[in-house]
């Protein structure tokens, strides 16, 4: 960044980095650094580890020129200020927190159609949103402005990748971050220094059959290296050059001290070859040293530059909390659907494995006290619990008194088997509900379920 000697900025550093960064559709916000190792114990093979955030050329650019900005304004504020002319003010800021939404609508007369625009821009005058639409049905003006209020808007707010986002290659090489590694702890590379955005299990690429995720990081890391465009075509030389030229550095007869070297057979022994050529390993590997410990790791790990993309499946979207709410009229247990205010659905995966952890007690409790908790008459005689009934006892006259200020006890209810005819031998059991639902879905199959307590007298 060069400043000349009137004062005045050169923007010439950033009209250049900002035509490498739109030189390509694929910024470099896309392109990630992927080490290829099983970097943890508890490391499954559908998950990756992220690194910290990284400076991007955008966010580079974007801080650069709100510096400039900044010194133009600090040069210019110590000059004499001329006043401006006085000009009619035609939009006003909103106050802090709050945005201002403009509709407006124009009428096409030759293309019989109408356009309404929708602009929203916060207190310091930037925009937030915009959208326009062209409707092809001839409306007046009024109708215009009642279009213009109905269009949608959509917004976009740029999010940091948290655990449980699922992100993928463009070889189907799909994954969950199961962890957020600080960028400090990162293995780095001997050679370059260079510090991988994602941490992959090799135990994926068997598994989900994406050798030619392994074969793109290799390509990817030569071409960059030689300035190649490396063609992914099937039955085509892979490599061109900037000229046209499809004939690569690496494929044709060279003479090295007097020797002739031979013209690879295949696409990975070219792709080697490129690496070599630079100094780099044939087969893409590095030598990586600990983030943690600074020591150097004792196996040599593949490391490349891979094209990443990030699913829509992301966690802000699917978080669902829930602690009590609306149940389902039959069972008694939480309804389900996210935006009915339901419950998380606890299958059997879930319950074997809290019962491979011994967490009994954790499953007692979301399955039981947490689900469809009920408590039961049973009568010991007959052990039935469909033929107990609850006997109102009739109003006292007088009023219970209160005791210490104590709400008053209540009378004990009485239970009455019908089976039996009987009072007797009556116990209160806790139970899921649907357990009560299914003795009554067998009852009217003509099958009659009987319960014998421990604690019962005949027991």
């Amino acid at each position: 960044m060069v400043f000349s000697a009137s004062g005045g900025t050169s923007l010439s550093f950033l009209d250049v980095m900002w035509k490498l960064i739109m030189h390509e559709d694929v910024g470099e916000e896309h392109v990630a650094q992927v080490v290829t190792t099983a970097w943890a114990l508890w490391h499954n093979h559908n998950e990756v580890w992220c690194g910290g955030a990284r400076k991007t050329g955008r966010q580079i650019f974007s801080w650069a020129s709100e510096y400039l900005r900044e010194y133009r304004a600090a040069i210019l504020h110590d000059r004499p200020v001329v006043s401006a002319p006085q000009h009619g003010v035609r939009w006003i800021p909103p106050g802090d927190g709050l945005f201002k939404i403009n509709v407006d609508g124009a009428v096409f007369l030759k293309q019989k159609a109408v356009g309404v625009g929708v602009v929203i821009r916060d207190s310091e005058g930037r925009l937030e949103a915009a959208l326009s639409k062209k409707i092809p049905l001839p409306l007046g003006a009024a109708e215009v402005e009642a279009k213009a209020f109905e269009a949608n808007i959509r917004f976009r707010h740029p999010r940091n990748p948290v655990i449980g986002d699922k992100f993928s290659s463009r070889h189907g090489q799909k994954g969950v971050c199961s962890q957020l590694w600080p960028d400090i702890d990162m293995p780095f590379s001997g050679v370059t220094g260079m510090r991988p955005d994602l941490i992959i299990n090799p135990h994926a690429f068997p598994s989900g059959m994406t050798i030619a995720m392994l074969l793109e990081s290799v390509a990817a890391k030569g071409g960059s290296l030689h300035g190649y465009f490396v063609d992914a075509t099937p039955f085509t030389i892979p490599v061109k050059k900037d000229n046209g030229d499809s004939k690569p550095k690496t494929s044709s007869l060279e003479e090295t001290d007097g020797k002739t070297e031979s013209k690879p057979n295949s696409l990975v022994e070219e792709l080697g070859e490129m690496l070599k050529i630079k100094g780099f390993n044939y087969h893409g590997v590095e030598v990586l040293y600990s983030g943690v410990y600074g020591t150097e790791l004792t196996c040599e790990i593949f490391i490349g530059p891979v094209y990443y993309q990030r699913l829509r499946h992301m966690v802000s979207d699917k978080y669902q909390v829930r602690s009590t709410g609306t149940i389902g009229q039959v069972t008694r247990q939480p309804i389900k659907g996210r935006k009915r205010g339901g419950g998380i659905r606890f299958g059997e995966m879930e319950r074997d494995s809290m019962l491979a952890h011994g967490a009994a007690y954790l499953l007692h409790d979301r399955l039981h006290t947490c689900s469809d908790y009920h408590i039961a008459d049973v009568c010991t005689l007959c052990g039935s619990i469909l033929a107990t009934t609850s006997i109102q006892q009739q109003k006292q006259i007088q009023k219970p008194k209160k005791f210490g200020g104590l709400p008053p006890a209540r009378p004990p209810k009485k239970v009455i088997c019908h089976a039996c005819q009987s009072s007797k031998g009556m116990e209160t059991v806790a139970m899921p509900y649907v357990f009560r639902y299914l003795a009554a879905e067998l009852v009217a199959m003509n099958i009659k379920m009987t319960l014998q307590l421990s604690n019962a007298a005949g027991a």
